[in-house]
């Protein structure tokens, strides 16, 4: 049992109160530590041993302590330094992906109107990822720590920015702000800030409301789209996978194409390498061209094949080009000679060989070859021409000035009734069309601004041109045939390599924006051949290798007029028109009855570009258009405009409503002039 003292032991000896925290080992009358377990374990029996009995071991550079932590067993005996606890603070519990984006291909424009500065109206469209301004001034990727992911808006006419400024910097406040330049390019930078804010601070709301500035100097007219439509955009790869407990967790980066690009790592760094892209390749020097052209990731070379003598073969790593008539001298070409007139026998080349025409009778005229000799004789004497020449009016195919002398009666009728004809050139082309499923839409057609029309195809049509007729041409086409086709526009603009007729390149849903929708096409063609008369003599020279003019199509987005066509007391969307070029527009209006007025209605967006100019009236007895009043501002006081909203593809626009403020009247057909 334990004895109880009523004070410590004062200890004189150099050595622990308790014999068993040193070995039995001395050294100058001194305990020396442990030499390690086994020693621990064979001096202390397990007799003597307890769960808290601590002893010091010699590690080699120090002394440590161990002790028999939960039992006495050997495995119990644990440094004193380790600790089976994880502690609750101060450690990694997780990570962001700095820069990554997973959201939808929608995008949504705001109008904006600055109270302060017209420097910064106009329309900001949303892009494809989340920024922010920090406490320090700084453009940063992701969400302020506990706050609401936000997307930048951008306008390109103005070049200014509409970002979210997370914390207090200088006379700044929190909320959205305009910014200079694209965020999308000043991430790390410090934009200069618009200083445009009343006492109360910049727009602080976290939604759009329309026509509404929040307390500011700044009104977000129009919102226009939605960031919630369209299909799955994903920018970037999540390096960062998860945290386990106090432990980080990273994706190993890899190559799919680790003979293009390599990754290695060593002590500081991650290594990417790969193989220089080729951006562009040139035909150099003089002679027949072997590069033929590139699309993005491949090139294109002509085949080399031999002519006449000339013959090509390849080893590994060569192109051999030989003759086997050695030491032929090359013919370079050849000249039909003897007096002007006639036809000649001597044709043409090709490489080496030459190329003759083949001499044949005609009537009582023959040929015949004897040895080396051709002969040409005729049975009846005198059946040349010999009179007057040359001709003195032109005959059929015969033109004035043609020599006719010497020339075979059969002769003179081929060149009067077959005169050489040379055909029609028509250059290749494109043609561009936009369909929905199978249906095309008409270019320039109507649609109401924010309508969904789905996924667009962009087909693009190509005519290789012609050369009519034929006659001896080897292809009726003007040019070859088609090597790549280029299109601009939202989410098919690019260089794409096809050879056939006609390519389509779909878009993802579309929302329908403000104006000209518009997206083109052009096509990259090979050489054509050489035209030829029906004779068979080159006519003009053939159509090098080229691209077509762009070819657009348009689909234009407007907002609608209302109008009371149909009930006095409701106000009756009419048919589309071109906000930009429409003009004398008709509207027939009902009679107004029980106290209610005539009414148009005309977008807002549609005057701040074009104002109405005057409200036309037909004249039953001039049977013509007039001004009432006898002018265009006359005609305008007979109606009173208010602010009006209506909603369009379920989005609230601003209009201009005009209510007639002249005595009650019936029916009347009215022309708006802008």
């Amino acid at each position: 049992m334990a004895i109880t003292l009523n004070t410590n032991f004062g200890i004189a000896a150099p050595n622990p109160a308790d014999n068993r925290y040193l070995s039995n080992r001395l050294s100058g009358g001194k305990q020396l530590p442990y030499s390690g377990i086994s020693e621990v374990l064979s001096t202390i029996p397990e007799s003597r041993r307890y769960p808290g009995l601590t002893v010091l071991i010699d590690s080699g550079s120090t002394a440590v302590e161990y002790w028999f932590r939960e039992g006495i067993n050997n495995s119990d005996l644990i440094p004193k330094t380790v600790d089976i606890s994880i502690p609750s603070g101060n450690f990694i519990t997780g990570a962001t992906n700095i820069g990554y984006f997973s959201g939808y291909t929608g995008i949504q424009t705001l109008v904006i109107d600055n109270l302060l500065s017209n420097n910064y109206d106009g329309e900001y469209h949303s892009l494809y990822n989340y920024y922010y301004r920090d406490c320090n001034g700084v453009i940063r990727t992701g969400a302020p720590q506990g706050c609401a992911l936000r997307r930048g808006y951008y306008n390109p006419v103005k070049n200014k920015s509409w970002i979210w400024n997370d914390r207090e910097y200088g006379t700044q406040s929190i909320g959205w702000i305009f910014v200079d330049g694209n965020v999308e390019n000043l991430l790390g930078s410090s934009p200069s800030v618009a200083s445009y804010y009343p006492p109360g601070g910049p727009y602080t709301a976290v939604t759009w409301t329309t026509s509404c500035n929040n307390g500011s100097n700044t009104v977000i007219n129009t919102p226009i789209g939605s960031l919630l439509t369209g299909s799955t955009l994903i920018i970037g790869a999540r390096s960062f996978a998860c945290s386990d407990y106090n432990k980080l967790h990273f994706r190993t980066i890899v190559s799919d194409t680790p003979n293009v690009l390599s990754v290695k790592d060593d002590e500081s760094f991650v290594r990417l390498s790969g193989k220089t892209s080729i951006l562009r390749a040139n035909n150099i020097g003089i002679g027949s061209k072997v590069f033929s052209g590139q699309t993005n990731t491949d090139l294109y070379f002509k085949t080399l094949i031999g002519s006449g003598d000339t013959i090509l073969s390849t080893t590994a790593n060569e192109i051999i080009i030989y003759t086997n008539a050695s030491g032929q001298a090359s013919v370079t070409g050849g000249t039909n000679i003897g007096f002007s007139g006639g036809t000649g026998v001597f044709a043409g080349k090709n490489n080496k060989t030459m190329l003759f025409r083949n001499i044949i009778g005609s009537g009582d005229t023959t040929v015949s070859l004897s040895g080396n000799t051709i002969i040409v004789h005729n049975d009846i004497n005198n059946n040349t021409y010999n009179l007057t020449s040359p001709a003195a009016i032109t005959v059929g195919g015969i033109c004035a000035g043609t020599p006719l002398t010497g020339k075979t009666a059969f002769q003179l009728f081929e060149e009067l009734l077959v005169p050489e004809l040379f055909p029609t050139l028509i250059n290749p082309s494109t043609t561009t069309v936009l369909y929905s499923g199978s249906t095309a839409f008409s270019n320039n057609s109507l649609w109401e601004i924010g309508c969904n029309i789905g996924i667009i195809s962009v087909c693009s049509l190509f005519d290789k041109g012609s050369i009519t007729p034929q006659y001896c041409s080897a292809s009726a086409y003007r040019s070859g045939d088609a090597n790549c086709y280029v299109f601009i526009g939202t989410d098919v603009a690019g260089s794409y390599a096809c050879t056939s007729t006609s390519m389509s390149r779909n878009t993802s849903s579309y929302t329908i924006l403000p104006g000209n929708n518009t997206w083109g096409t052009s096509t990259c063609y090979n050489a054509g051949v050489q035209p030829k008369s029906n004779k068979g003599n080159n006519y003009c020279s053939p159509l090098p290798s080229g691209q077509t003019s762009l070819s657009t199509a348009t689909l234009v987005g407007v907002y609608p007029i209302f109008a009371t066509t149909v009930n006095i007391s409701a106000l009756t969307k009419q048919q589309l028109y071109n906000m930009s070029t429409a003009n004398n527009i008709l509207i027939n209006l009902i009679a107004e009855t029980n106290g209610y007025k005539q009414k148009f209605e005309i977008p807002c967006v549609w005057l701040s570009s074009r104002p109405l100019y005057g409200v036309c009236q037909w004249n039953n007895v001039s049977n013509s258009w007039e001004y009432p009043g006898g002018s265009a501002t006359s005609s305008l006081n007979l109606w009173t405009p208010s602010s009006a909203t209506e909603t369009v593809q379920n989005n609230s626009i601003g209009y201009c409503r005009y209510t007639f403020n002249g005595v009650c009247r019936g029916s009347t057909c009215i022309r708006l002039v802008f």
